[in-house]
């Protein structure tokens, strides 16, 4: 699958007429008091580096589309914990209907994610999403997205889950087959979307989103139904100042087992953040708050990163 995409990519810019290109550097440095995400978890400084590239083209069609495919990256490296990195590939195709006022999209991409703290959450994936935009005025925007991805887990159980993996293994998944204690696990998730873009001013956004998502997994103990919302605003002091914040809250319902109680996990996360523009690279600072409440004492926990760092624009 990732040699399609670098195939694909590698074509389209050889082939592409006046095919454009960026890619994005970003270097920083920060704190997270719970690096493990757990509700005993420790602290660590860490350091970060980053990037992304792509390169799009556009057809010279009666009906215009915008293609773009793209690499991405993360590295993060723990000084008092383990190492982590999050990587990707993928291809955007974009279009435009009724004037240009809805304008569909389709996304499809693999990605990779390996964290040292969290081995229960390495994994492989591939994600399909279509999103269908309308530009109903000169403020405000409307935009649903399907997104579907499959993801392929290296360990069946989260460590910090009250039942053993053995004792989740003998249980039976969504579609009614027994699961025995070898049986990877493999995860369906479906995320529905409704985005809500208004500018208050041509200094002030604001952005609301509604979510709904099932997940469905080989390991029933992880299936679940969330729904919540979100809501972003956004600042510009100036060509150079940029500010936002942005918070939500989600409410999980995990499907039960046997005797285990049932689980029901309420997310609030909360985002603080600015940056300050130069010619071709700005400078950034932001914190993220997270509480978890769950039913099972041992997933309920809260964390707070805070970051700053330089990120490039080429």
């Amino acid at each position: 699958m990732a040699i399609f995409w670098m195939i694909l990519i590698l074509s389209l810019s050889a082939s592409a007429q006046g095919a454009d290109w960026d890619a994005t550097l970003d270097t920083g440095a920060g704190l997270d008091d719970n690096v493990a995400r757990s509700s005993s978890g420790n602290a660590s400084a860490f350091l970060m580096l980053g990037g992304e590239g792509a390169v799009q083209f556009q057809s010279g069609s009666k009906t215009p589309l915008m293609t773009s495919a793209y690499l991405f990256g993360r590295y993060q490296d723990f000084l008092d914990g383990q190492e982590s990195h999050y990587m990707g590939i993928g291809t955007d195709i974009t279009g435009t209907l009724m004037e240009g006022t809805l304008i569909p999209g389709l996304t499809m991409e693999g990605s990779q994610v390996r964290n040292g703290e969290r081995p229960d959450e390495n994994r492989n994936a591939f994600r399909l999403s279509g999103t269908l935009r309308w530009l109903a005025g000169a403020r405000l925007s409307l935009a649903v997205s399907e997104d579907w991805s499959r993801r392929f887990y290296e360990e069946a159980l989260s460590t910090n889950s009250a039942p053993t993996r053995n004792e989740v293994s003998r249980g039976k998944g969504k579609n009614g087959n027994s699961r025995s204690q070898d049986d990877d696990r493999r995860d369906d998730l479906m995320l529905t979307e409704l985005i809500v873009t208004f500018h208050l001013t041509p200094r002030w956004v604001a952005e609301l989103t509604g979510t709904y998502s099932h997940n469905d997994s080989t390991v029933r103990l992880e299936s679940y139904d969330e729904r919540g919302a979100n809501l972003m605003l956004s600042w510009s002091l100036s060509a150079q100042w940029k500010f936002f914040i942005d918070g939500g809250w989600w409410r999980a319902d995990y499907d039960t087992l046997g005797k285990w109680p049932s689980r029901r996990d309420d997310r609030f996360r909360a985002i603080l953040g600015g940056t300050r523009g130069f010619s071709s690279w700005e400078i950034y600072v932001d914190t993220i708050y997270e509480n978890i409440d769950s039913t099972w004492a041992r997933q309920t926990y809260h964390s707070m990163v805070t970051q700053c760092g330089v990120r490039w624009y080429f």
